[in-house]
């Protein structure tokens, strides 16, 4: 194979978070939880359909975002140019080579990696009105159904109680009600380009390395065929067996996976096309503390608070 991408990094991303060292983090209490750790079958690995009118329309939402981006992000070939967003391939874009080399800038002293293609990316997505709108309208319509069967089948209740006032509760003396359990979706999400033929690949990592809960779930959806990308999610069975799997997700799925505690990875893509994906956490209230940030943490992932 004649390699296209032999330096720098795998993927151009959307998301700026990330996490540098700090003396006080030996220190930090971490998240406060009213309920405690996640069941373990919600830590087991699930692919489930998200096909449906919400997803068509957040693919070309991404096609119209990708199509606007620049050069720095990327492009069609001339020939997929000439068609329209509806019937370009997102696994037929090219990302320059010179975007995804490691480029080493410093802030306050600290080394960290960064580029104008991530940055580009980074704010392209956070300002794309109709890329947001197809997002919540997927996360309404195909995650959340999803995510509410699996907590309800290992016995969370999706109603949560509350104690009241007279002042939370008109005509009531104070007392106790229920109400829906909040969920805390990352919005926006991180967009992930991974071209080939490449040997750069996403090392093994587990999420608590950057700041991330136990109460979290990782939601990982391709955008692009695995069949002609052949590179896909790959998750360990347990913490720190390093027995890695592939996933199996392919486009019109979801995996929804524990990457807090289970170290996960995507190969080098050495196919010719490009593998766009789009992930995504959701914490669950009562095993997720929404105000604790790891210290160290840099422009961490906003949130949008649904009703589970």
């Amino acid at each position: 194979t004649a390699y296209a991408y032999t330096e720098g990094q795998a993927t151009l991303r959307s998301s700026a978070h990330r996490a540098v060292y700090s003396k006080t983090r030996k220190d930090d209490p971490g998240p406060r939880v009213v309920v405690g750790a996640l069941p373990s079958r919600m830590r087991d690995t699930a692919v489930f359909g998200v096909d449906g009118p919400a997803l068509r329309a957040l693919r070309a939402a991404v096609v119209n975002l990708l199509d606007r981006a620049g050069a720095d992000v990327g492009s069609w070939p001339a020939s997929a140019s000439a068609s329209s967003s509806s019937e370009r391939d997102l696994e037929d874009f090219v990302v320059p080579a010179a975007s995804l080399k490691d480029l080493r800038g410093s802030a306050r002293g600290k080394k960290f990696p960064r580029g104008p293609a991530n940055a580009t990316l980074a704010e392209l997505v956070v300002q794309d009105a109709a890329f947001l709108a197809a997002f919540d309208a997927l996360i309404d319509d195909a995650i959340l159904p999803n995510l509410r069967s699996r907590l309800a089948a290992c016995g969370v209740s999706l109603d949560v109680a509350e104690e009241t006032s007279a002042k939370d509760a008109v005509g009531a003396s104070g007392g106790t009600m229920r109400r829906r359990r909040v969920g805390y979706v990352q919005r926006p999400p991180t967009l992930r380009i991974q071209p080939g033929p490449s040997t750069r690949y996403v090392r093994p990592h587990s999420d608590d390395e950057y700041g991330h809960q136990d109460g979290e779930i990782n939601f990982w959806m391709p955008f692009t065929s695995s069949q002609r990308t052949r590179t896909t999610l790959w998750v360990e069975s347990e913490r720190g067996r390093e027995d890695y799997a592939e996933t199996g997700v392919d486009a019109g799925e979801c995996a929804a996976f524990h990457g807090t505690s289970k170290r996960h990875m995507v190969p080098a893509n050495e196919s010719a096309c490009t593998r766009v994906s789009l992930d995504f956490r959701i914490g669950v209230e009562g095993f997720y503390d929404p105000k604790w940030v790891m210290r160290g943490t840099k422009a961490d992932h906003d949130r949008r608070e649904v009703s589970l």
